[in-house]
């Protein structure tokens, strides 16, 4: 019991690291500069792993920096009430925080203040090692996508609406997106 106790305990650190400095994204100061420049910076994405396309890690934001990083407070906690550690990178799109638990349910919070806006559970309790989220977005319509075991799920990104994935393996075709119902 003991090691399940610190499993929960050991995810909840583990989110609120992230947390942390991934609220300061989302939820701008009243001192920032109402500029171009400071608008821009304070809206910021993190659509994929490492970032954005080059997985580089870099961010242009510069609100958090060696002088002032010490005064960083936890601004809320999602726990997501499973054992086992977060093993992948949250994404943050338009304000929204888009993660995935130890289980594989995937789920969206409001990055300032940690409210849950949706939680899809795929039916499904993954037992290999998570590998992370994916978004894709035309302009119109965005898509949270996510593989558990051997299956793809795609959502909503704003709704959590389900969409279903067809694979199929040609020259000309690699897969199709076509919303439920």
């Amino acid at each position: 019991m003991l090691g399940a106790s610190r499993a929960v305990f050991v995810s909840c650190v583990s989110m609120v690291a992230i947390l942390v400095s991934l609220t300061v994204l989302a939820h701008p100061h009243s001192h920032s500069q109402n500029t171009a420049k400071g608008v821009a910076a304070q809206k910021h994405d993190w659509p994929a792993y490492g970032g954005g396309p080059f997985g580089d890690h870099y961010s242009a934001l510069a609100q958090i920096n060696r002088a002032n990083v010490k005064q960083l407070e936890v601004a809320w906690i999602y726990n997501t009430g499973e054992t086992g550690g977060l093993q992948t990178s949250p994404l943050i799109i338009d304000g929204i925080l888009y993660g995935i638990t130890p289980t594989q349910k995937i789920f969206a919070l409001n990055a300032a203040n940690g409210s849950k806006i949706w939680q899809f559970d795929p039916g499904i309790k993954g037992t290999q090692p998570d590998r992370g989220l994916a978004y894709w977005t035309d302009g119109k319509t965005s898509v949270i996508f996510a593989g558990v075991m051997n299956f793809v799920f795609a959502r909503d990104a704003k709704t959590g609406a389900g969409w279903f994935v067809h694979l199929t393996v040609n020259e000309r075709n690699l897969g199709t997106l076509l919303k439920d119902g």
